[in-house]
């Protein structure tokens, strides 16, 4: 086992202790009990603390967070266990949440094509483009000229091959 799975089986140990141990306790803490005092002993029991090899591990019996204490030069640091189920619910809460999302997503896109294939000449709800009446007059005037053009343009290859014809070239 590693140190940091034997941490863990210990702190669950140690907080398990402690749950039985506050089971123990009356439900409702007499009038003198209630009282704040000097010395506080109530706050002395919020902690357990348990060795674990060279480390120390501290056990918030109100929160349940777990602290590995050790011990740095002339000081003692404590430090958070990280919460391995809280971060693998909130990684499956966000997996949850984009799934319905692209759920959501997939359906949406199922009822538009479906609404295409009943009708695939309907826009999605735009409207036919147009013309203005200024527009489709020069337009008209446009393709007038240009059909002028073409005329004469194919009258001078038709002539032009007459006379190419007839030896006049």
């Amino acid at each position: 086992m590693t140190s940091r799975m034997i941490i863990v089986l210990a702190a669950g140990l140690l907080a398990l202790t402690g749950l039985a141990q506050a089971q123990q306790s009356p439900a409702a803490p007499s009038a003198d009990e209630s009282k704040p005092t000097a010395s506080a002993p109530a706050q002395s029991e919020r902690y357990m603390i348990a060795k674990s090899g060279n480390d120390i591990l501290r056990v918030d019996r109100k929160t349940g967070a777990i602290s590995v204490c050790r011990a740095r030069g002339e000081r003692w640091v404590c430090e958070l266990v990280a919460d391995d189920r809280a971060a693998y619910e909130a990684e499956i809460g966000y997996a949850n949440k984009a799934a319905d999302k692209l759920k959501k997503r997939v359906a949406d896109l199922e009822q538009r094509l479906a609404a295409l294939e009943e009708n695939p000449n309907a826009k999605s709800g735009a409207k036919e483009p147009s013309l203005s009446d200024k527009a489709e007059r020069e337009l008209d005037r446009f393709m007038t000229f240009s059909e002028h053009a073409m005329r004469r343009f194919f009258g001078m290859v038709k002539s032009l091959r007459e006379d190419y014809e007839a030896g006049k070239i």
